[in-house]
């Protein structure tokens, strides 16, 4: 094992447990001490990774905004493209609630500290804004026809606080029942989604032609960043479209992201520590990835930071198909 890869899981480990000795005790009651003993580590371990038990709260409010939105993006879009998409939107309200009844409490928290602790505030407020992004996007692909950009992101941050508000109610009044609330709320977005299939009638056809995001955001993503990277991510994008010339590239607002779309979400263009992300919603061919130099550790994310092979348009070519 890598020191690189033994060093992250460690990380990972006391991440995980002091996610766990927060949510059950809250985080003034969590000390140092009962993150180690429940990650089974030494103090010096601990300090090792983390300079305080405040860099461990922001590392969870971090890894949430990057992990938990994408999960959450990834499961309520299959669920809308599905035939029986309002079944399967009960089943994903009930399963966010499952998991909202052990972090919301969290994220209360988390938002009171962000008050007096300018990082955290930040930190926090990034989350937000991902989960509202996440949210917004499910709709555009959804009720785009219905409803203009103001009201779905409207309608995003409403139902992100529906969400966080009826898991506290459930918390203080016994008589509430967030996942029979959820289920009957589903009966709402048939007037969403009636207009619409989304798997029975594609609106892409073969005359359809590509649309490009408006440049000024293109400028938003590049501005600063070096020469190599400007390049690598120009040609990658250039690619895309030449692997799919029906693409639609969308502008992610709160990502800082371009998504690129056929028949929905195929993937997400990014840079990152000037690295240049491209981050698929399906697995993609690792095997016949390895060869090309590239970091592929995540089997849903290609890594860029370097030359583009020109073999790797053949071996992502189906995945756009």
């Amino acid at each position: 094992m890598s020191r690189k890869k033994n060093s992250e899981e460690k990380r990972n480990n006391i991440r995980h447990s002091a996610y766990l000795c927060f949510r059950e005790s809250g985080y003034y009651q969590t000390s140092i001490d009962d993150i180690c003993s429940t990650a089974n580590i030494s103090k010096g371990s601990f300090y090792w990774h983390y300079g305080a038990k405040i860099d461990v709260f922001i590392d969870i409010l971090e890894t949430w905004a990057r992990e938990v939105i994408d999960e959450l993006l990834e499961q309520f879009e299959a669920a809308a493209k599905n035939p029986d998409r309002i079944h399967m939107l009960s089943q994903a309200f009930e399963q966010e609630f499952h998991r909202a009844r052990a972090i919301v409490p969290l994220w209360v928290e988390f938002s009171l500290l962000g008050r007096t602790d300018k990082e955290v505030q930040l930190s926090i407020g990034k989350f937000f804004r991902r989960a509202r992004s996440a949210i917004a996007e499910i709709l555009r692909e959804t009720a785009h026809s219905h409803l203009s950009e103001p009201e779905i992101k409207a309608s995003a941050g409403m139902i992100l606080g529906s969400y966080i508000g009826i898991t506290l109610q459930e918390y203080a009044d016994n008589e509430v029942d967030a996942s029979k609330w959820a289920q009957d709320f589903v009966g709402i977005l048939r007037l969403i989604f009636h207009k619409r299939h989304l798997d029975s009638h594609p609106k892409d056809t073969a005359e359809t032609k590509s649309k490009r995001a408006p440049s000024h955001r293109l400028v938003s993503i590049l501005e600063g960043q070096q020469t190599t990277t400007i390049e690598t991510y120009m040609a990658i994008r250039e690619l895309l479209f030449s692997m799919q010339p029906q693409i639609t590239e969308r502008w992610i607002q709160g990502w800082n992201s371009i998504g690129y779309y056929h028949n929905g979400l195929i993937c997400l263009l990014k840079i990152q520590k000037n690295d240049v992300i491209l981050s698929f919603r399906k697995k993609i061919p690792l095997q016949k990835l390895k060869n090309l130099n590239l970091d592929i550790s995540d089997k849903k994310k290609i890594i860029f930071n370097s030359t583009i092979d020109p073999r790797i348009k053949d071996i992502l070519e189906p995945v756009f198909r």
